[in-house]
């Protein structure tokens, strides 16, 4: 009988360790994939630089854009769908690697397991609000991104963005897409419930004065809420205990 528990408790190690193992090579396959492919548009947009500097004339075919900054926006993103038909927009955040394409699709699902191909990946894609229109017309436009311990996608904001100190120096956020280049500044940082509304893409007074009730009690920064609370950009991420933290930062009007 004793040898039997014994051969049973064997059995089930080598199990564990089997699985466990398996779980490790599956884990750094994906990780692989995700570096591959983020490499892989990271090295077009260098051909897209490099485009630039021989010749803008040829790529810039927007006739009424309001700034070099909007016109060389229009042309990278415009560029970089030559390879990903998917991706409208681009993320950069000084201060941090979060340097991102981003997407948008049908629902709010797919790309948390697609990559910007389409190919199945864990570690998904940042993507944009279903509901939202890709030219930051609303007046709250969504993107999400996951918190990849290793450092991908949206984990910086984790571990910088709660504290006031680091957002002082680093509360830009800038966005590329198909309308142009704009700049949000942060102003408010917080943790939030899954089913609160903080990524409605319009709102009503009512709605609004309840999330701005809503973010002056959370906020664990020094950023003041703008009087005009329309053109704001919200990222979101996850974070422990099933919580959201959610970034606010409003449009920069001036170019």
């Amino acid at each position: 009988m004793k040898k039997s528990i014994i051969r049973v408790i064997q059995i089930a190690l080598v199990l564990v360790v089997l699985y466990s193992s398996y779980k490790i090579h599956d884990y750094y396959q994906t990780y692989k994939s995700h570096n591959e492919m983020h490499k892989e548009i990271v090295n077009i947009n260098s051909r897209w630089e490099e485009v630039v500097k021989i010749d803008k004339a040829d790529i810039f075919e927007e006739k009424e854009i309001e700034s070099k900054e909007d016109e060389l926006a229009i042309s990278r993103i415009s560029y970089l769908q030559n390879e990903y038909p998917e991706i409208i927009g681009w993320i950069t955040i000084p201060g941090t690697n979060i340097d991102y394409p981003f997407v948008k699709g049908a629902d709010n699902e797919y790309y948390l397991n697609h990559d910007y191909k389409g190919n199945y990946n864990v570690f998904g894609a940042v993507f944009m609000e279903k509901d939202n229109d890709i030219d930051f017309s609303d007046q709250n436009t969504i993107l999400y991104g996951h918190n990849i311990r290793t450092g991908k996608f949206f984990h910086e904001l984790t571990t910088k963005y709660r504290k006031s100190e680091f957002v002082k120096e680093n509360n830009i956020i800038e966005i590329t897409h198909m309308g142009g280049y704009d700049e949000y500044e942060i102003f408010a940082v917080y943790s939030a419930d899954p089913m609160e509304k903080f990524r409605t893409p319009n709102y009503s007074d009512e709605e609004l004065n309840l999330l701005i009730e809503k973010i002056n009690e959370k906020n664990e920064i020094d950023g003041e809420i703008p009087e005009d609370f329309n053109e704001i950009l919200t990222l979101q991420t996850c974070i422990e205990n099933d919580k959201r933290l959610v970034i606010h930062a409003k449009k920069l009007i001036e170019k």
